[in-house]
């Protein structure tokens, strides 16, 4: 729960940050403007997403080559 605590933190901070840029104008949005805020930003999540995946498989082809290199030297 310590984790989960933190999470809502963070939460709170960000309304609070988008409070004070934005006022409570969110809320009388279009819900329709809402819904493309969302997909836009969930489009940023999957892009970010993929940037880490391909940096992670460039790391793990790293090891894999060094994993084979120690198995050659033995």
């Amino acid at each position: 729960m310590e984790d989960f605590e933190a999470f809502i933190r963070q939460v709170q901070e960000r309304l609070s940050a988008g409070q004070r840029e934005y006022g409570d104008v969110s809320f009388s949005r279009d819900p329709a403007d809402l819904l493309n805020e969302i997909q836009e930003e969930l489009m940023d999540i999957c892009g970010w997403g993929y940037i880490l995946h391909s940096r992670l498989a460039r790391v793990q082809r790293a090891l894999d080559t060094l994993r084979k290199e120690q198995k050659n030297e033995e």
